[in-house]
C-alpha cells in the first residue's frame, strides 16, 4: 500500500458518488430541538446512506465520543480514512444546501429517501445489491421486502463474514429456497 493507490482509490470513490442517482435509507432519524426564543430552535439531518455508493453523512453527524473512536480508527486504516475524508468531502459539496438558518435546521426532503423506516442493519448497501442481482426490475418496495427477508434469513456470521456479492452465494440460494416453498405452499392452499 502506498500513498498513490490510497490516491486513486479515493478518486475512483469520489468519482462514483459524484455520477450516483442516489437512493438512501435512514440510519437514525433527526433530532428537532428547541428553546426560549425562535431563533433557539432548529433540527438536524436524518443519518442516511446511499444504497448505492455508500455515500452517508453519519461521519459528519456523529457523536463525540464516535469521533474518537474514528479517528483512532482511520489512523491505523489508511482506505477507510481516505473514504471518510472524500465521503465527507462530497456529502457537503451535495447537501450542504440543504442547511438552512445558519447551520440550526436541515431540510430532510433533499434526500431520495426509499424507505420511511430507520436500518439498523450493518450493511444496507450490500443487502441492495444483493436484493437488486435477485430481482434487477423490482420497485423500490419490492427491493426493501428483499433486504428484510435477506436479513431475517441471514445468519449472525454471515452478517459479519459477508462483505461482497460473491461471498453471498448460499444466503442467496437460501433466499431462493425460502420464497420456492412460500410459493409452493400458497399455490397448494
Amino acid at each position: 500500500m502506498n500513498e498513490n493507490d490510497v490516491k486513486e482509490y479515493m478518486n475512483n470513490i469520489e468519482f462514483q458518488m459524484n455520477n450516483c442517482q442516489h437512493l438512501f435509507v435512514k440510519l437514525r432519524k433527526g433530532l428537532y430541538y428547541s428553546g426560549f426564543h425562535s431563533t433557539d430552535y432548529g433540527n438536524s439531518p436524518h443519518v442516511v446512506v446511499c444504497l448505492k455508493c455508500g455515500l452517508t453523512n453519519k461521519y459528519i453527524e456523529s457523536s463525540f465520543e464516535e469521533k474518537e473512536v474514528e479517528r483512532l480508527f482511520r489512523r491505523t486504516f489508511p482506505y477507510y480514512d481516505g473514504f471518510v475524508k472524500t465521503n465527507d468531502k462530497v456529502f457537503r459539496e451535495q447537501f450542504n444546501h440543504a442547511y438552512r438558518r445558519g447551520g440550526k435546521e436541515f431540510d430532510n426532503r433533499v434526500f431520495n429517501i426509499i424507505s420511511d423506516e430507520l436500518w439498523g442493519f450493518k450493511k444496507p448497501e450490500l443487502l441492495y445489491k444483493i436484493a437488486k442481482l435477485i430481482n434487477p426490475q423490482a420497485t423500490d418496495s419490492e427491493i426493501i421486502d428483499i433486504m428484510k427477508e435477506l436479513y431475517s434469513i441471514e445468519t449472525p456470521l454471515e452478517r459479519y463474514e459477508i462483505s461482497n456479492i460473491n461471498q453471498a452465494s448460499e444466503l442467496i440460494e437460501r433466499y431462493k429456497n425460502t420464497r420456492s416453498r412460500v410459493l409452493k405452499d400458497n399455490s397448494s392452499k
